[in-house]
């Protein structure tokens, strides 16, 4: 996904939406004008920033001797079996502001259902030119390979062992931001 970001790409993330207090969100409990107050109010209250605020991105990383940063995202289309690098990679959660490459403003915040992503939104998120493995196994099998349905695959790669299926259907923040060029 950082090569993604990089290519411009990727515009958007959704991230899982964790207690907000906020419970009326569900229209055909509460009704839509309810609803609609409650969500538009829940988007003020995402822990990953409102419009305006700027993410550094982390990625898998190695300092060379003298302390300058190399990415992994940038060996991507290299054979790195048998390389050896000293010290190996580190994890992107050990990265280091000073070391970030990327810098993203977020343009917008919604609250809404996983499955209610659109089209053009799973297009935001990436999954086209980066999936095109799956989208392949996807055609073998007779199965169509709409961003939608990549995004659920993908979807499902990170988060359905951490209790999040696809199918489950959980409240995310979708995120939409731009890339800041340093």
């Amino acid at each position: 996904m950082v090569l993604a970001i990089l290519e411009g790409r990727k515009t958007q993330t959704r991230r899982i939406v964790k207690d907000t207090g906020l419970y009326a969100i569900e229209e055909k409990y509460h009704g839509e004008e309810t609803a609609k107050r409650e969500l538009s109010n829940m988007a003020t209250q995402c822990p990953h920033g409102q419009p305006g605020d700027r993410l550094w991105v982390k990625e898998t990383f190695q300092l060379t001797g003298k302390g300058t940063p190399f990415y992994r995202a940038d060996f991507h289309d290299v054979d790195m079996s048998g390389v050896h690098i000293m010290g190996g990679w580190k994890p992107s959660i050990f990265m280091r502001r000073i070391y970030s490459r990327l810098t993203l403003e977020i343009t917008g915040i919604k609250a809404e259902r996983l499955q209610d992503i659109s089209e053009e939104d799973a297009k935001a998120e990436g999954v086209i030119e980066t999936m095109i493995p799956y989208a392949r196994d996807c055609a073998k099998l007779g199965h169509d390979y709409d961003g939608r349905n990549l995004y659920k695959i993908l979807w499902d790669s990170l988060n359905a062992k951490r209790g999040f299926p696809w199918e489950s259907n959980p409240w995310v923040w979708a995120i939409t931001f731009k890339r800041i060029n340093p």
